[in-house]
């Protein structure tokens, strides 16, 4: 695994993240943290204030697919568990991207029922430690799924390893 550097993260499995988030200073406060704390940043972050521009810059290409994705559930046009089901729905998300939920205003069950929907991981906006707990749990998703892509994804050119 990949050691801390500087207080930094080497990430190689994560070059592009989509964040979802309508409020757009708390988007580039994410922004921010992502590209100021992963060594190297990711070569394309991405945000959108909500799931349907998301998909349409998916299904366009303007958005390549990612390989994480931040989603503020509290969404005006979509909220909590609905947003998370608009996004697994996307084949580009559903198989195996991780999603990290960030927000201040779930409910603690609420984000129970995320998680157990799909949603990787939950990480409550406003804490203490939060840059530093988002950049760990960043780290540790795209390395969850760089392992179990070199699992499922076939090495040689037939499949044979």
């Amino acid at each position: 695994m990949d050691a801390m550097i500087a207080g930094d993260f080497r990430v190689p499995g994560c070059p592009v993240i989509l964040i979802i988030e309508d409020d757009r200073a708390v988007a580039e406060a994410l922004r921010a943290i992502v590209v100021s704390r992963l060594v190297p940043p990711p070569a394309i972050i991405r945000d959108y204030p909500d799931v349907v521009l998301a998909h349409a810059a998916l299904d366009t290409g303007e958005m390549p697919y990612p390989d994480l994705v931040l989603l503020d559930p509290g969404l005006p046009e979509t909220q909590g568990i609905e947003s998370l089901r608009a996004l697994l729905q996307h084949p580009a998300l559903s198989d195996g991207v991780p999603i990290i939920v960030v927000s201040g205003t779930i409910a603690p069950d609420t984000a129970d029922v995320m998680l157990s929907m799909g949603a990787d991981a939950y990480i409550p906006k406003g804490t203490e430690n939060f840059a530093a707990t988002l950049i760990t749990e960043i780290y540790r998703q795209c390395a969850e799924a760089r392992e179990i892509r070199a699992i499922v994804r076939p090495v040689g050119k037939d499949g044979d390893g």
